[in-house]
């Protein structure tokens, strides 16, 4: 199950950044997409905000950083 989920995730990143992803990387990564649990607090920030538009941010392929 681990392995299908690590599958999972490297599809996701390879989708948001538009690049291959390798096993390596993402076990070598210590990116965290939301903030980490202990970080978290009632009354705290968002942790992402809508534009002058009313839209969320977005990934985009070849442009997002995310390993």
């Amino acid at each position: 199950m681990a392995d299908s989920t690590m599958t999972t995730v490297m599809g996701q990143l390879s989708c948001y950044t538009g690049k291959e992803v390798a096993w390596d990387q993402v076990n070598a990564s210590d990116y965290f997409y939301t903030l980490k649990p202990e970080d978290c607090h009632d009354g705290m920030e968002p942790p992402a905000k809508p534009g002058a538009d009313g839209s969320y941010p977005v990934p985009v392929p070849g442009r997002t950083k995310m390993i």
